[in-house]
């Protein structure tokens, strides 16, 4: 009877230091230390299991058997899974970070960086997951679409022209509507040439050159502020009239070495003709055809009266009436002209346009520690157009490099490097057309 009584005791024992070990207990606190008040403490096992922290953070909770892992949330904060099965279960601290949400994009402006609710004035934001998966050699066509009341068109097929720009309109007193591009803090001076008005109303060749945007590379953008309205003006004076575009390049993160490469393969394959078109001898009996029947009677007419006009159409008629370098010759050294050109036919189609093969790379190198960070990047495009000789090559090198020395101090230095060739037949004349 004295050994039942001792083992009862024993087993009374074992269960109450069970049920004292399965009591989980602590604080729940912010990254600064402060209690969450009604945090969630939820056994993941058995989630119909579980309470709330009190107005200090603070909460208590019996663990059923078969709990392993417990799960602390709370508005506005990351979730915790906590392993129960380790440690101690009592007065614990359990930390739990603020979510990280894009409720708030950052503006930037002349003065300083800031959020889209804190800004009066009318924006659009263009971060880089937008324009990530968008392979493009131009920061014009990185913006098309992406902004509503902004308007982007091309104004030409020449490869590396920039793409035309206008967030406030097309007509103003000043003659030119191009928006004020402010890149890194440094607005943009785009300096021109002597151009004419209508030049630079349509944008031309030069615009290549001449514009400062039009030497970055997409892929080392960060980010894309444009400032519609008229409030602008209060940080760029006059200059942003037409409207300002902010554009933030990218910087290094502190860490170790971070690699980064893309590229971008492009086929433009030249347009089919389609037009059953006359070969050289078709066109040139259609010619002959209306020599004899419009022409000759005429001509022979006018041989004793020069008051007679008769038509001249095409190379044969040329021949037929001895014009210009043809005067004085006879029939059979005509007939002869006309059927050495019969032996020629030429398809302009190949001879001016050509499928076309694009391509352009980015290498990034990035990195740093605590007080330094770099970024260094290299891009090389070569986009060749549809018309043979209508070539751009732009070679790309940047580095910006941030130091911090001090609590209170710091270094910004930033270099980019630019070089763009472009060659382009004679603009005046429509090789479409011509062809």
């Amino acid at each position: 009877m004295k050994k039942m009584l001792l083992t009862i005791l024993a087993l009374l024992l074992t269960l109450l230091t069970s049920a004292q070990g399965r009591r989980f207990s602590g604080t729940v606190t912010d990254p600064d230390g402060q209690g969450v008040i009604a945090a969630g403490v939820i056994c993941k096992e058995k989630p119909s299991v579980g309470t709330t922290a009190d107005l200090d953070g603070r909460f208590s909770l019996d663990l059923p058997d078969g709990v392993k892992t417990v799960v602390f949330s709370a508005l506005g904060m990351e979730s915790l899974e906590w392993d129960v099965s380790r440690g101690s279960l009592e007065n614990v601290t359990v930390v739990l970070d603020y979510e990280t949400n894009t409720l708030d994009k950052a503006v930037v402006t002349g003065y300083a960086q800031t959020t889209v609710k804190r800004i009066t004035g009318s924006v659009a934001i263009i971060d880089k997951d937008k324009f990530s998966s968008k392979p493009t050699a131009s920061v014009g066509a990185l913006m098309q679409g992406e902004v509503a009341g902004v308007q982007i068109s091309q104004v030409s097929g020449q490869p590396g022209t920039k793409a035309r720009i206008r967030i406030r309109g097309a007509n103003n007193l000043s003659g030119s509507s191009e928006p004020l591009w402010v890149v890194d803090g440094v607005p943009l001076q785009n300096d021109r040439p002597s151009l004419s008005a209508e030049q630079l109303a349509t944008g031309g060749f030069d615009n290549i050159f001449v514009s400062g945007v039009g030497g970055i590379n997409p892929n080392d953008i960060e980010s894309i502020t444009i400032l519609k309205d008229a409030a602008a003006a209060a940080i760029y004076g006059s200059r942003a009239a037409n409207g300002v575009i902010v554009v933030t390049t990218k910087r290094g993160e502190a860490g170790r070495l971070r690699v980064g490469y893309n590229n971008n393969f492009t086929w433009s394959f030249r347009p089919q003709r389609s037009l059953s078109l006359m070969n050289s001898a078709e066109k040139l009996d259609w010619e002959q055809t209306l020599w004899d029947e419009f022409s000759a009677a005429r001509y022979a007419a006018s041989l004793t009266d020069n008051t007679v006009f008769y038509p001249v159409i095409g190379i044969t008629g040329q021949v037929r009436s001895g014009s210009g370098p043809f005067a004085g010759w006879d029939a059979a050294r005509q007939d002869a002209y006309l059927a050495q050109l019969r032996t020629v036919d030429t398809n302009w189609y190949n001879l001016l346009l050509r499928n076309a093969f694009s391509h352009n790379h980015h290498l990034s190198l990035s990195g740093g520690a605590d007080k330094y960070t770099y970024y260094v990047s290299l891009g090389v495009n070569d986009e060749k157009g549809m018309l043979i000789h209508n070539d751009y090559q732009r070679y790309n090198a940047s580095a910006n490099i941030n130091l911090r020395p001090g609590e209170r101090v710091r270094i910004d230095v930033g270099v980019d490097a630019s070089r763009q060739r472009s060659k382009s037949p004679n603009s005046s004349v429509n090789a479409f057309t011509y062809a």
